[in-house]
This record gives structure tokens, sequence and C-alpha cells, in this order.
């Protein structure tokens, strides 16, 4: 229950406690269609990978030419924990957006943005006590575009980071408000072309 979009006063209609969701697999949004996915908290969802704007096919290959809606996921409010155990892959056929904001955190091992020439993501983490963290490199612009926004006092870390990584590729990455970003590994600004 979300008062965020409700505009319920109690999040948790008739006692409901806070709990956890788990996902073994992928959690996929706008596979064909457009779709939008909204995570406020408190609670834990915990997910094997997840996939934004692009579709993922039974060999867990993110594939080009299958479709792909506008993807939209959210991730807000204190104590909201998204727990990623595999990889974060947002915008391939269709645009992909993640916002994480108002004190949640968001994990995830690899993060891989516009997989598509053509392909839009768009990445924004925003506000005190909000959290990105990445185990794996983070990419922005594998071939496409894509933009990052840690701001309003927000704070990412991530292992390495590549900005614009093959030819064609466009990569932004925008940093301000006081918002911290941290790779403790690598920095790599241009890799293509």
């Amino acid at each position: 229950f979300d008062p965020y979009l409700a505009g319920q006063s109690d999040p948790f209609p008739g006692g409901a406690q806070p709990g956890s969701l788990t996902v073994q697999n992928a959690l996929i949004v706008g596979q064909d269609q457009p779709a939008t996915l909204r995570l406020a908290g408190p609670g834990v969802l915990q997910t094997g990978s997840v996939a934004l704007g692009d579709p993922h096919d039974n060999s867990g290959d993110f594939s080009s030419g299958l479709g792909g809606g506008n993807a939209f996921l959210e991730v807000h409010g204190a104590s909201t924990i998204f727990q990623n155990n595999g990889n974060t892959q947002i915008g391939g056929d269709g645009p992909g957006e993640l916002h994480v904001h108002s004190g949640a955190s968001y994990t995830t091992n690899f993060t891989g943005l516009a997989h598509q020439p053509g392909s839009e993501a768009y990445v924004t983490v925003s506000g005190p006590n909000t959290t990105y963290t990445g185990s794996l490199y983070y990419v922005v612009g594998i071939q496409g575009s894509s933009f990052v926004s840690v701001t309003n006092g927000a704070e990412m870390i991530v292992d390495g980071l590549s900005i614009g990584e093959q030819s064609g590729a466009v990569g932004t990455v925008n940093v301000s408000g006081g918002a911290q970003l941290t790779t403790t590994n690598y920095l790599g600004i241009g890799n293509g072309d």
C-alpha cells in the first residue's frame, strides 16, 4: 500500500505489517508494453536480476529486436530496501528509468545502461540517506544514450564506473547538491571509439 500514490494516511490499512518479497529469478518491467512499478516501504524486495525496458528471453540473454516498452521503476521511502543479487539492465529496445529516492536503498551487482544503439536509460538517486550500491561495474551508455543523476545528499558507491563504453554510446553522470559518488576500483571515460 503506497500513500505516495493513493493519498492514504495509513500505508498499511487494517494493521498489516511491513514484510518482504523474494523474486528468485528475474524482475522484468516493460518487456513488451509500457509498465510502471513503484515500491514504498518499509520492507525488503530481493531479486535475482532486474530488466527495465528490455526483453529477457528464457536463455537469460538481453537480445535486440524483441520489442520492449517504456519501463519505470521507482523505489522510495525510508526503510525501503531493494536488494538485487544479480545484474541490473536498464534500457534495451525500449527506454528504461530507475528512480531511488527519499531514504530508500538499492543494491545490485553489475549495472548496464542503454544496451542497444538508439536505446535510452535514466537513473536518478536523490535525497538524504538514499543509497545506490554496486559491487561490480556500473556502465553508463553501453551502445545507446544514458543519464545518471546523483543529487540532494544521496550516495552512490560502485566498484567501477565506465562512461561511454562502446563506439557511439553517450553517457552522462551528474553529481550535485551535496551528493557523493565513489568508485572503489576503476573509472573509465570514453572507452568506445
